[in-house]
């Protein structure tokens, strides 16, 4: 009743009572709530002189002296608070190591706690951004997300445990329960599925996408969708590869052609992981290493092989185009070369049989005259 009566009066003070009010005070002695003309505190809670700060709980913004237009709501919240300004906190301890950073919002139970001048972060669930000292504008929804983050910038992590061990990684985004779990110093990394790209020996990971449950990816730079249960992936149009010659360098004629292509093993199989067991074709990588080790290439050498962190491999069949393209223009000088050949032929047998008919046509001529001398005989 205590507590309905002063919601009542506190929505019923006109604009500019605090001001005039010396003290009013509801409850006992330890767990009193108290308007004042520095703001409004509950017992051993100190808003400050400032007139704008709101403690309520006990201890709640103890420290503070200069700060203003805080919020802390919760046992120890904004503890440690003096000069910080902008601050809401709800929840035992949040922000409770808090000193200067501004423009913070923590809800939850030790959320933000560990918080001296990081500034401008938002944090919503228990522990969530717990060890922040000095990382600004990240966001963390859900426990003990961003948990470890000390001076990480511009993350956003959502779901329990997302993004749990970043320290100073910057610019990351996790989506899902434990998503960039295990990222530590990584950078500009995408998360999104529960436990993506949760690698535990990869924690520098850089400019990552991984998009699905258990999802991860072996090294920066790279994109993922789906774990390895994935069967089949659709999309309406066609990729569009990059291919400006502004973007490359080291251009040289290709090698591989005809010969190559004759000594790859294209196979048929059933991937295990399709339980519908459909029938597909393609290469064996351990298969294609062999032949590429032929002609003095490794996977190192290639992006048409890669063999990941883990030991397996996978095959990048669209640099299989080029090869394809090479094999076919040899196979078209060895077709021209046959037409040319073909032709000579044509044009030797042509006038062989123009000869032969020639003197097939003298032998008729010397019958007919023989006939007729018989014939007058």
């Amino acid at each position: 009743m205590k507590l309905k009566a002063l919601s009542i009066i506190i929505c019923a003070l006109p604009f500019g009572s605090f001001a005039q009010i010396q003290s009013s005070t509801f409850g006992s002695s330890d767990g009193s709530v108290t308007i004042v003309p520095e703001g409004i505190r509950s017992a051993k809670s100190d808003p400050s002189s400032k007139s704008s700060n709101v403690a309520l709980g006990p201890f709640a913004l103890h420290s503070n002296t200069t700060g203003d237009n805080n919020s802390a709501n919760g046992t120890f919240s904004l503890y440690k608070n003096t000069m910080g300004q902008g601050n809401t906190a709800n929840g035992a301890e949040s922000l409770y190591d808090n000193i200067s950073g501004n423009e913070n919002t923590a809800f939850g139970y030790q959320a933000l706690t560990s918080n001296i001048s990081g500034k401008e972060n938002t944090a919503n669930g228990a522990n969530s951004l717990f060890s922040n000292t000095l990382g600004s504008q990240n966001t963390a929804n859900g426990y003990k997300a961003l948990n470890l983050n000390i001076g990480g910038r511009y993350n956003v992590a959502t779901g329990s445990n997302a993004l749990y061990s970043n320290t100073s990684g910057n610019y990351n985004t996790a989506l899902g329960h434990a998503a960039l779990y295990n990222n530590i110093t990584g950078d500009f990394n995408i998360a999104i599925g529960w436990s993506a790209n949760n690698h535990l020996s990869l924690p520098g990971i850089t400019n990552s996408i991984v998009i699905g449950a258990n999802a991860i990816v072996d090294a920066s730079n790279k994109i993922r969708l789906g774990d390895s249960n994935i069967t089949a992936a659709d999309i309406q149009v066609a990729w569009n590869v990059t291919s400006d010659r502004r973007w490359k360098e080291d251009i040289e004629p290709l090698s591989l052609g005809l010969n190559f292509i004759n000594d790859l093993m294209p196979v048929s199989y059933h991937r295990k992981s399709n339980k519908n067991q459909d029938i597909e074709f393609g290469l064996i990588a351990q298969d294609l290493e062999e032949t590429l080790k032929k002609y003095g290439l490794t996977e190192q050498q290639l992006g048409l092989l890669d063999k990941g962190t883990d030991g397996y491999y996978s095959v990048r069949y669209n640099d299989l185009i080029a090869t394809l393209v090479k094999a076919v223009q040899e196979q078209q000088v060895i077709i021209d070369g046959q037409e040319q050949v073909n032709n000579e032929q044509d044009i030797r047998a042509n006038k062989l049989t123009a000869r032969l008919e020639k003197i097939e046509s003298l032998f008729l001529e010397k019958e007919m005259v023989e006939t007729e001398s018989g014939a007058k005989d």
